[in-house]
C-alpha cells in the first residue's frame, strides 16, 4: 500500500480503474472513511454472543480479535448497504484511479458532480453506525434453516 492508495484499490488499480470507467449504472464506492464511521463498538461482541447463534459466535469472536485495531468490517457493512441503503450518507462523484504517475499509483479521484452522466459514482462518506449494528445483530440473530 502507498499513502495515497486505498488497500483495495492498489492491490488491483487497472481493474478498479476499468469498473469505475465502465457505463455501470448505480456505482456504489464504499469508502474507508464510511468504514471508519460503522466501527463496532466494544459491547458488540458479548451482544452478539448471548444470540447463541453460530453464526453470531462466529462473528462475536471474529469482532473481538479486532476491536483493538478499531474493528473496522468493511465487506459486511457494503453488503448491508445493499439490504438497507439508508445506512450510508453518499455523495455523486466521478471517480478515476490514477495509473500513470508511479507516485501516487492506485490513488483514488473524486470530482463531486451533479451531473448524473458524469458523477455515476455514488460515495459513501460516512454511515449510520446505530443503524448498521442494529441490522448485523438482527441477521446474526436469524437461525438458518
Amino acid at each position: 500500500m502507498t499513502p495515497y492508495a486505498d488497500r483495495n484499490v492498489w492491490s488491483a488499480p487497472r481493474a478498479a480503474a476499468a469498473v469505475l470507467a465502465a457505463p455501470f449504472r448505480d456505482v456504489l464506492l464504499v469508502t474507508a472513511d464510511a468504514t471508519a464511521a460503522a466501527a463496532l463498538d466494544d459491547a458488540a461482541p458479548q451482544r452478539w454472543r448471548r444470540l447463541g447463534t453460530p453464526a453470531a459466535r462466529a462473528a462475536a469472536d471474529l469482532a473481538a480479535s479486532r476491536l483493538d485495531r478499531g474493528a473496522r468490517v468493511h465487506d459486511p457493512l457494503a453488503v448491508a448497504a445493499l439490504l438497507d441503503p439508508g445506512l450510508l450518507t453518499t455523495l455523486r462523484a466521478a471517480v478515476r484511479v490514477e495509473c500513470t504517475d508511479p507516485t501516487t499509483y492506485g490513488a483514488t479521484r473524486f470530482a463531486a458532480e451533479v451531473d448524473e452522466e458524469r458523477g455515476r459514482v455514488a460515495v459513501a462518506v460516512a454511515a449510520d453506525r446505530a443503524r448498521y449494528l442494529e441490522l448485523l445483530t438482527a441477521t446474526l440473530g436469524r437461525q438458518m434453516h
